[in-house]
């Protein structure tokens, strides 16, 4: 993320994929609000454009939580501190009824439960029950989350977005920062050809990125280019999340090409993440491993001093 966004979009997120069951959602961001600011909604899990679920500040520093209108909650003053920064984390929590339960369900209702954190502490929570829980499918399908400012903050990063499924990176994560590892060195394939600098790494080790000032480039099917990554920082202690690898990708020849982004140990690779389909414009894609592929195990600091990653043209 960059600074001053006005909105982050992250669009079609279906909080109840399955209308017969318990769907979880959790999402952060840090957030640096100027002193002075206004009532500011930090996080928006939108219904076409109105209700839905809403993270708010308000001008004295008070965390609200709204729920589609019937359901709202606001914590103590003085907490959020304005020209700093705010870890800000969202609960949401979708339990699908059905036609069960006390007089005031109606067929297919359900209950909708959201909780704030602020800073890794648990500051307010919110409830659809006992009261006002006659909700139909609509709100369970939420349009888009949205980071959503007015006027722009000055500062917001380290974004993260969850279901709970799975194994690994699937709760409330706490007050964190989402780092970046560049490529530092040469990994164990150097197939694809480097434009515009010596060294294939050094093509795309440019944070922005550069597009086609330096770039590698493929169009053999199979072909992959591995990178080392940069030290981790001495003062990170922990690894507490997934790994996700960004690629910025474009193709310049007719017909449909197909990009896959991998990693490696060295040894062995995975290339099991979703391929992209690159148009003629550059663009950035994401490609999140909860878990390490050759442990099968929960990320641990250690694991990134040998990873390399890098893409393979798939088609």
């Amino acid at each position: 993320m960059g600074s001053n966004p006005s909105v982050l979009g992250i669009p079609n997120v279906a909080v109840l994929a399955n209308p017969h069951g318990t769907n979880s959602l959790y999402m952060g961001c840090a957030v640096n609000l100027p002193v002075g600011s206004s009532a500011q909604r930090i996080w928006w899990a939108n219904v076409g454009g109105s209700g839905g679920v809403q993270y708010n500040v308000n001008a004295a520093g008070a965390i609200n939580v709204f729920i589609h209108g019937v359901a709202s909650a606001t914590s103590a003053s003085g907490l959020f501190r304005f020209g700093q920064r705010n870890y800000c984390e969202l609960y949401i929590s979708s339990i699908w009824i059905g036609n069960s339960g006390p007089p005031n369900f109606t067929p297919w209702a359900g209950i909708v439960t959201a909780t704030a954190w602020l800073n890794g502490i648990q500051v307010v929570t919110v409830s659809t029950y006992p009261n006002n829980i006659c909700f139909d499918s609509s709100i369970f399908t939420f349009t888009d989350l949205e980071l959503n400012f007015n006027p722009a903050p000055q500062q917001v990063g380290s974004v993260y977005v969850l279901d709970n499924t799975g194994s690994y990176d699937n709760t409330q994560r706490g007050d964190n920062v989402v780092g970046f590892l560049g490529p530092s060195g040469a990994g164990h394939e150097t197939g694809w050809t480097p434009n515009g600098a010596a060294a294939n790494w050094q093509c795309v080790s440019d944070n922005p990125p550069d597009d086609d000032t330096t770039y590698v480039s493929s169009s053999t099917v199979g072909q992959k280019d591995m990178y080392t990554l940069a030290s981790v920082p001495a003062n990170i202690a922990s690894l507490t999340g997934g790994v996700q690898i960004v690629t910025d990708v474009r193709q310049d020849a007719a017909g449909t090409r197909q990009v896959t982004p991998g990693m490696s140990n060295g040894s062995s690779d995975d290339f099991t993440g979703a391929p992209v389909a690159p148009t003629t414009s550059y663009a950035i894609y994401t490609t999140p491993y909860s878990s390490n592929p050759f442990t099968s195990s929960a990320w641990a600091l250690g694991d990134l001093a040998s990873l390399q990653v890098g893409p393979e043209l798939t088609n």
